[in-house]
């Protein structure tokens, strides 16, 4: 039996699709600040790195992305 897709509800959105949709820059700056130290302690332990020297890379990287949001595209008030 044949069953069509194209369906009423085929329009609506998986979860993902709207998680995507809901998140902002600032979000994902704040998901990407302990990413880079986790990458950062991943790098540390297999390329043996002292770690202080990878903290210090992650959190300057982290330091960019936190002036990046700050200075220069800052959070401005929506006015309707």
């Amino acid at each position: 039996m044949a069953v069509s897709r194209n369906t009423e509800h085929s329009h609506e959105l998986t979860f993902w699709e709207r998680l995507f949709d809901q998140l902002t820059r600032y979000d994902l700056v704040l998901t990407a600040i302990p990413v880079l130290f986790t990458i950062a302690a991943v790098v540390s332990i297999l390329f043996a790195i002292s770690f202080h020297v990878t903290v210090a890379g992650g959190a300057v990287l982290s330091l960019t992305l936190v002036f990046d949001v700050l200075f220069f595209n800052p959070p401005i008030e929506n006015r309707r």
